[in-house]
């Protein structure tokens, strides 16, 4: 007989593939033609078609939970924004963008259905980004100091002056995706959902948010610096193991002075080092900052541009999908290609009627998470409250990072549908062994704090 793939297996290598697929797309088309839209953008969103499969044969588990709630509302907002864009000629840009904003809600739709612990379930997925994390972090800092030849072609034939140069220590990194903003909000995300793992004891955890720091450093991506230190700070503030959360902390600070220390002390150029000090320094006057400005000027225009339909444009009108929109259409619309905010790029693709159901579910979701995680700590079980602490964290960074930036899409569609799942999902945990606490009978009480008697034989990545 044939080997047969496990769904989880499977679910991890379609993850990879939204992580890595851009950089085999550059490896294979450094002699041939960079076209925008290519197997590297379908083919993961192709991976995730399987998944539904998986959900389907389990469906029961899905019905009346927060996520089918948040995911139902999210899918009204975008199937109107389709409908629209397919009044305005938008079919196959509207087809790519529907299915980058709804493909991803089948792989937290699949944690959710899952009959094991939510403890196993974070363990295997938080392992899994961790080290998809890393090794992008290991190519980020290889990108910066050595600019591979497929890298630069790649940001030649793009002409994107926004990746800085294409010659060594000149390069914003972007790492094996295909945006510095990309990079920088994956590796944020991931490193928030990792939050309950990181202990200043674990030298390997320590090493590892070392590279994917210095990677989020390297991208000179501000947003997503500040949207980190923001989920970080809530993780602490909500985690009920303050100890532990501070301890986390301290791994990422210090892997940040050892960051500093070896970014001052071996790179070449004092021009070189000057520029992550002036990034640096912008955050404390964004008011006089150029891309700042450049930001609010093309947010002033896709604003104007929402207002004067509100009905919307139609999905595929900005963004990535928009590539595939004929020239002949885009030259007689007034909406920018590219829009740096995420919730203006909403009403642009969904007038008013879409927006409104696209806030409902974010903020419905943050909702959700945060009665998920009162309820789990009101039964004591910090394990799990410790895990929703971070999904919750990692959906209020990705709410703020969405202001300069279009993350409901692709990667980050996957890990907010991902954080959705965790901060929501029943555990068998919780669910049977540990109910919110009322006044049982003492015999009664004695078995139930059984299961939390000794959290580290159940959560063992917990203690």
């Amino acid at each position: 007989m044939k080997p047969r793939i496990s769904e989880s297996s499977y679910v991890t290598l379609t993850i990879g593939a939204f992580v890595f697929a851009p950089e085999v797309r550059r490896l294979v088309d450094w002699r041939g033609n960079f076209d925008p839209i290519n197997f590297s953008s379908i083919v993961p969103l192709l991976m995730l078609l399987p998944i539904a499969i998986f959900v389907y044969k389990r469906r029961r588990a899905l019905g009346g939970t927060d996520f089918v709630k948040v995911a139902a509302i999210w899918t009204i907002a975008f199937v109107y924004a389709f409908v629209v864009g397919v009044a305005q000629t938008l079919v196959l840009p509207g087809v790519y963008g529907l299915a980058l904003f709804l493909l991803p809600v089948l792989v937290g739709a699949w944690f959710v259905v899952q009959e094991e612990p939510l403890a196993k379930s974070f363990a295997r997925l938080s392992r899994d980004l961790f080290w998809f994390g890393a090794i992008a972090g290991v190519y980020a800092i290889v990108q910066f100091v050595f600019a591979p030849p497929w890298d630069t072609a790649w940001m030649i034939n793009i002409n994107s002056t926004a990746f800085g140069q294409p010659e060594r220590f000149g390069i914003r990194a972007f790492s094996v995706m295909n945006s510095p903003g990309t990079y920088a909000e994956f590796t944020a995300f991931c490193l928030l959902l990792n939050l309950p793992n990181l202990r200043p004891g674990r030298m390997w955890s320590l090493a590892a948010a070392m590279v994917m720091i210095v990677g989020l450093l390297l991208t000179l991506v501000r947003s997503a610096w500040v949207g980190f230190v923001l989920g970080a700070i809530v993780f602490a503030i909500l985690s009920p193991r303050r100890k532990a959360a501070i301890a986390s902390l301290l791994t990422v600070s210090m892997a940040c002075a050892a960051f500093a220390a070896a970014y001052f002390s071996f790179v070449p150029s004092d021009e070189i080092r000057d520029t992550l000090v002036t990034r640096f320094q912008t955050l404390t006057g964004v008011s006089t900052d150029s891309s700042t400005l450049a930001r609010e000027q093309s947010s002033s225009l896709a604003l104007a541009s929402g207002t004067a339909s509100p009905l919307g444009h139609g999905l595929g009108i900005t963004g990535p999908p928009a590539a595939l929109a004929s020239r002949r259409f885009l030259e007689t619309t007034d909406v920018p290609p590219t829009i740096d905010n995420g919730f203006l790029s909403r009403l642009v693709e969904m007038g008013v009627p879409g927006c409104l159901f696209f806030a409902a579910a974010v903020l419905l979701a943050l909702v959700a998470s945060y009665r998920s995680l009162r309820v789990r700590i009101r039964s004591g079980n910090d394990a799990d409250a410790t895990i929703a602490a971070a999904a919750l964290s990692t959906q209020i960074a990705i709410f703020f990072v969405c202001f300069s930036g279009d993350v409901y899409a692709g990667v980050g569609a996957l890990i907010f549908f991902i954080a959705i799942a965790l901060g929501t999902k029943t555990s068998l945990a919780t669910s049977r062994d540990t109910p919110i606490r009322t006044q049982p009978s003492p015999k009664r009480r004695r078995r139930s704090r059984t299961p939390l008697a000794r959290p580290g034989r159940l959560y063992g990545d917990f203690q």
